[in-house]
C-alpha cells in the first residue's frame, strides 16, 4: 500500500509513493484520491473502502502468479 502523492517531474510525473512502489516490482495499491493514504481512506470512506482496495490488490497478485 502506498500514498497517492502529488506527481513531480523528477520522478517522471509520478508521486514518490507510486514511483518507489513501482521500483520494487511487487504488487501495490493506493487510494484514488490525490494526497491520500490508507489511513485517510479508512477515515473518510470507512473500513469497507479500504477492504475493497486491499482485496483488489490480493486478487491482482493471485492472477499474476
Amino acid at each position: 500500500m502506498t500514498d497517492n502523492d502529488k506527481p513531480i517531474a523528477q520522478l517522471g510525473g509520478l508521486g514518490t509513493g507510486e514511483y518507489f512502489a513501482r521500483r520494487t516490482g511487487l504488487p501495490w495499491a493506493m487510494p484514488l484520491a490525490l494526497g491520500k493514504d490508507a489511513d485517510d481512506l479508512h477515515l473518510s470512506a470507512g473500513l469497507p473502502a479500504l477492504q475493497t482496495l486491499l482485496l483488489d490488490l490480493i486478487q491482482r497478485r493471485s492472477c499474476a502468479a
